[in-house]
């Protein structure tokens, strides 16, 4: 999108592997990772109108958390400061809206914050530091805003809820749980299209979040069955029961390709919590108007089916 509009992209990748699918002009691939040096930093964001602080390190289920502390966490500090040292004229930083925590029984905005809910989870504990460090920033006068997505979905996901997601599609998705959880959902290219919103308009120190439908997690799975042809889900597990299946976890990560406590994440991510945000802010400051996500979700399984 950015190529689109004429501008000049320089982006980081861990390999070159990693940039397959760019465009080949308008782009400057760098090698690196969030460990890389400060001074590297600089020089490579030298001349930069924008950064879009985009990398972080999503995994569910891990048991030692210090990778995810070191990518979301320091490396987020050492962008934020590489970027203040070469005079960057905006920094969007892209956050979680996992950082406001449990909803509760009320729809929320930006200014929502249950800390007991958001450090129960490695990922939302550390991005939620990574978002307080941006805050920070912008308190000392830098130019942030922070765009705060709720469950990205498209081609690609690799989350725990888009593997719940590709399995309903595929018709393998007999058993489900935590019908009545309630969360976001948002697109990955309306992601883009409100990141390049938050520059353009964002006002400093701002957090935006960005959903384009809330729905509880059995009301999407299903219907993303019937839009392929399959049947829903035909057991929905209570919580109690997938609370005391959290000794199996390691056998469920093979499945769905994450870390092996990847039950005891779930179980603090959805037992229980709601991620009910309505994204107003967005819509009224930022002028970001996603397509509905009925049309999304069937543009996403008509390329899964391609």
């Amino acid at each position: 999108m950015l190529v689109a509009r004429g501008w000049r992209v320089r982006v980081l990748v861990r390999s070159q592997g990693r940039a397959t699918g760019l465009p080949s002009e308008g782009v400057e691939v760098l090698l690196g990772d969030l460990g890389s040096d400060l001074q590297q930093f600089q020089t490579w964001m030298q001349d930069a109108d924008a950064v879009f602080h985009l990398a972080a390190l999503y995994r569910f289920g891990v048991w030692d958390e210090g990778p995810m502390q070191a990518a979301n966490v320091d490396g987020t500090a050492r962008v934020l400061e590489a970027a203040r040292l070469a005079g960057v004229r905006r920094f969007v930083h892209c956050s979680t809206v996992g950082c406001y925590g449990d909803s509760g029984h009320q729809v929320r905005d930006e200014e929502h914050y249950h800390p007991g809910s958001v450090a129960a989870l490695p990922y939302t504990r550390t991005k939620r530091a990574a978002h307080e460090l941006v805050q920070q920033a912008a308190g000392q006068g830098m130019d942030v805003v922070i765009v705060a997505p709720t469950g990205i979905f498209g081609v690609g996901d690799q989350s725990i809820i888009g593997r719940f997601v590709d399995f309903a599609f595929r018709g393998w998705l007999k058993v489900g749980f935590y019908r009545h959880s309630r969360m976001g959902f948002v697109h990955v290219d309306d992601v883009a299209t409100g990141l390049l919103a938050a520059w353009e308009h964002g006002k400093r120190g701002r957090d935006y979040i960005l959903v384009a439908r809330t729905a509880s997690l059995g009301e999407v799975l299903c219907e993303v069955a019937e839009l392929a042809g399959h049947s829903p889900p035909w057991l929905w597990l209570p919580p109690w029961f997938v609370r005391l299946s959290i000794p199996f976890s390691p056998i469920v990560a093979l499945v769905v390709g994450q870390g092996p406590w990847v039950l005891r994440d779930s179980v603090a991510m959805l037992d229980g919590v709601m991620l009910d945000y309505d994204g107003r802010r967005a819509r009224e400051e930022l002028g970001w108007q996603p397509p509905p996500f009925e049309q999304r979700m069937r543009e996403t399984l008509a390329a899964w089916r391609s």
